[in-house]
């Protein structure tokens, strides 16, 4: 008898107590079923509760990949209790430190850069020197490298979201605050093209998407602010002065607070998004 049977998944306990798992695929000679192998990680997803919606078939050399996607009702989020104000996390996204997490000063992370932007510079380096030859082995290696790439910056994404949930359902908090980067590759246009080039070759779209469907999996809210002077703006006095910070050093010239300018940034985005 089937343990578990949906459209797509099905799966049969044969008679020496092994399981055999069949996957209902769609073809142009209608539905078939094929003998498949789901792995330990993603079996974890289907023991907890996660339910198939959707998937779509991958060829890689001669192995064919049937990527499924779940879904699963989220929690209610945590709200505060009546007459209390909520706790929020902020979070300032950069590159030289990707995120910087702060939870009412006292728990902050720093998720480091720097090995992300060589391993970016290498990506483009490997295109320049491909597309600099032309040949026809060059254009695959071309789109080769391009699905890499991809891959291996979602990962990252996925990484670095995970973390930062993480830090935030330690901390118990109601939610997380960020910036609101809608059109930030437009205004980033500044400095010279090894730090334009830094800037746009990274997904804040497919980051901030991750976040929102990571956190409300842990009853977190997603709270968005405006980014303006979030990182020049002192989270004490609330003194604003764009030559308060220098490089990544903030001084109030009011009050005198020094502390790093990202830190401060995410401070303020939670105070911020608390207002």
């Amino acid at each position: 008898m089937p343990e578990r049977s949906n459209r797509s998944l099905r799966k049969i306990k044969q008679a020496d107590g092994s399981e055999k798992v069949l996957f209902s695929i769609s073809t142009l000679q209608g539905r078939v079923l094929t003998e498949g192998v789901i792995g330990a990680f993603q079996q974890r997803y289907l023991d907890a509760g996660w339910e198939p919606t959707g998937a779509m078939l991958v060829c890689r050399g001669e192995e064919v990949w049937l990527q499924i996607s779940i879904e699963r009702e989220a929690p209610e989020l945590r709200a505060p209790t009546p007459g209390q104000p909520a706790r929020l996390a902020g979070v300032d996204m950069g590159q030289n430190n990707l995120a910087v997490f702060d939870f009412q000063r006292t728990h902050t992370a720093f998720f480091k850069g720097g090995a992300i932007k060589d391993r970016q510079r290498k990506f483009r380096q490997l295109y320049q020197s491909l597309q600099s030859k032309g040949t026809r082995g060059a254009r695959r290696k071309l789109r080769q490298l391009g699905g890499k790439q991809r891959r291996w910056q979602r990962q990252q994404n996925h990484l670095l979201a995970n973390a930062i949930v993480r830090e935030a359902a330690v901390c118990c908090a109601h939610g997380i605050a960020l910036e609101n980067l809608k059109g930030i590759r437009e205004r980033g246009k500044r400095g010279n093209a090894k730090q334009r080039a830094d800037f746009h070759c990274w997904a804040f779209g497919e980051l901030r998407q991750m976040l929102e469907y990571k956190a409300a999996a842990q009853g977190l809210a997603v709270h968005y602010v405006n980014p303006y002077g979030t990182s020049k703006t002192c989270p004490c006095c609330q003194h604003f002065d764009p030559n308060q910070r220098k490089k990544h050093v903030f001084r109030c010239k009011a009050c005198q607070y020094e502390l790093h300018a990202d830190l401060v940034g995410a401070r303020h985005i939670a105070q911020r998004a608390c207002a």
